[in-house]
């Protein structure tokens, strides 16, 4: 692998971010103040593609006295190749908004036929089978929406996950048929908040519902008629 990556496959056959482990800098920001402190370890258990262990680490001091960069610390462990520990570091730069505080962002230290990515962004990926923390344009990453253009079960499945994601404490992405099947309210919601947007997970079911419903009438049509078809060749027919 030539460096954090080494040359961009084709689009079509990438891996989707709503697939991939993401790292969000703004998710950081309580610790861009404490160079040498680790953040808490976070954790990806399966259904996803593998149990991904990860530490950040808070290195280096600018002239503000903030973070330089951070030194990511983690294992994978995918259920059908071996474990693997890998470290490596990704620059840090800040930019201040107009409500005021500071914003991190994350600078790719991906490397790209020969050459340094060092974009600025929000979000790191690693997605299946990638090894190290890179950006969307790294790995050539699509969002699943496109990709599922004209797709209107593809579509209510995407609006579940989002809406159910919204609505929980812990911002879980389930499939409609798969549990948790209500979200667990997140700690400081109003209630009536909570409820509104239960009800829009409620709907998204509901419009998932409908469209597997006609997935599944237009899958029994196309049988019924190639069944037909199929009886006609061979002379077999009760019209």
């Amino acid at each position: 692998m030539g460096g954090f990556g080494s040359g961009r496959r084709e689009y079509a056959t990438t891996p989707t971010v709503e697939a991939c482990y993401q790292l969000d800098a703004d998710h950081l920001t309580n610790g861009v103040d404490h160079p040498g402190n680790a953040y808490a370890t976070k954790r990806w258990d399966p259904p996803r593609h593998a149990t991904v262990d990860l530490t950040v680490h808070f290195v280096g001091i600018d002239d503000a006295d903030r973070v330089t960069h951070v030194r990511l610390e983690y294992t994978v462990d995918p259920p059908a190749q071996d474990r693997f520990e890998e470290e490596h570091p990704v620059p840090v730069e800040y930019t201040e908004p107009n409500f005021g505080g500071v914003r991190p962002w994350f600078r790719c230290p991906g490397i790209i036929d020969g050459e340094t990515c060092h974009d600025r962004v929000r979000k790191l990926y690693l997605p299946p089978g990638g090894r190290y923390w890179l950006c969307r344009e790294c790995y050539d990453l699509g969002y699943r929406s496109s990709r599922t253009s004209g797709n209107e079960l593809e579509r209510a499945e995407q609006r579940y996950r989002k809406a159910f994601a919204k609505a929980d404490a812990e911002n879980r992405r389930p499939h409609p048929n798969n549990a948790p099947y209500l979200p667990d309210r997140p700690k400081g919601m109003h209630q009536d908040t909570f409820a509104d947007l239960v009800e829009e997970v409620r709907e998204a079911d509901r419009e998932w519902g409908r469209r597997m419903n006609e997935r599944v009438r237009d899958f029994l049509a196309d049988t019924e008629t190639g069944a037909e078809h199929a009886a006609g060749a061979f002379g077999y027919t009760d019209r």
